[in-house]
């Protein structure tokens, strides 16, 4: 079977295309404003608790976002993240990113796993996802809807 340079030249900007990561926690000292942060390994119920210790000493608000490489919905809030979109009307929120197929055997113990994506939950005192919300708008609009989810 003989591939082509073009379809190989196709198959790798896919790829690349796809491969838009979500920067680790030590990454995320040097961003002021929001953040997005990959959830590390472990029990949902175990590591929100501590992340959300974290984030208070660090100043911030944390809420869940379960989300997919493919959605380009999802793509779009990273970008707006990215960009800084948030850090005047949110400002100092971060997120803690879940894929929605991965993560979804840990995810579920703890309530948050769901098929409609983004999805942009907020949790409990023992990691359990209490409220959320599904679906994707202007930062603005996004912004007071995440307030809304912050527990106490």
């Amino acid at each position: 079977m003989r591939i082509r340079v073009f379809d190989l030249a196709l198959i790798l900007a896919a790829l690349l295309a796809c491969n838009q990561s979500t920067p680790a926690a030590a990454e995320l000292e040097q961003r002021a404003g929001t953040q997005i942060q990959r959830a590390p390994p472990g029990e949902v119920e175990t590591i929100l608790p501590r992340l959300q210790a974290q984030a208070r000493k660090d100043g911030r608000q944390l809420l869940v976002v379960v989300s997919a490489p493919w959605c380009g919905t999802c793509k779009k809030f990273k970008a707006d993240v990215g960009a800084g979109r948030y850090d005047t009307i949110l400002g100092d929120f971060r997120f803690v990113e879940f894929d929605s197929s991965d993560d979804r055997e840990r995810l579920e113990p703890a309530g948050c796993a769901t098929k409609l994506i983004p999805m942009f939950a907020g949790f409990d005192a023992d990691g359990h996802c209490v409220d959320s919300y599904a679906g994707y708008g202007t930062p603005v609009r996004m912004a007071a809807r995440f307030r809304k989810l912050v527990v106490p």
